[in-house]
């Protein structure tokens, strides 16, 4: 009877398959990114456990060139991502970046990328050009992401190890 339960689907995920493979990307790469970063030692406890420790590696992204960062991921710097906010009784789309001077304002907003798609729905769009700024900015935001490994040593060693 369990193993019949365990089996048994009660929730039709057929429409899942239809995420555009752009947004899965973003996902992987993230993931793995803080997988390598937290076995890299830029890690911290906390009450909930070991996590990426951002300032430490907010400090290590200071060296890095802020003119390569920018031509990574030009929509993102130039056009922010907007973050979700509940005002009153209504989510609205607010704009959190002001102004993106530094590496750490670059990565901060690819993050806020990558948050809006797993925290806030942001792969569902009926106007077309907003669903292409989405995949503008999913796309850069890897890119930045695999910039960044590229250029720390420790954490593309394990970035890159094969998964089991």
């Amino acid at each position: 009877m369990l193993r019949e339960m365990n089996n048994r689907q009660d929730v039709n995920t057929e429409h899942l398959s239809n995420i555009d493979p752009v947004f899965v990307d973003l996902f992987v790469v993230f993931s793995r990114f803080e997988h390598a970063l937290i076995f890299a030692d830029y890690v911290h406890q906390t009450r909930r456990g070991a996590e990426v420790n951002w300032d430490a590696f907010y400090r290590h992204i200071d060296q890095l060139d802020l003119v390569e960062m920018r031509e990574k991921c030009p929509t993102i710097v130039e056009y922010p991502p907007k973050v979700l906010q509940k005002e009153e009784d209504k989510l609205v789309w607010k704009m959190k970046f002001e102004e993106i001077s530094s590496q750490k304002d670059i990565f901060k907003a690819a993050k806020a990328v990558r948050n809006n798609l797993f925290h806030g729905g942001k792969t569902t769009y009926s106007n077309h050009d907003e669903w292409e700024r989405q995949k503008t900015l999913v796309t850069e935001a890897k890119n930045l992401i695999l910039y960044i490994v590229s250029k720390m040593p420790e954490v593309k060693k394990i970035f890159e190890e094969p998964l089991p």
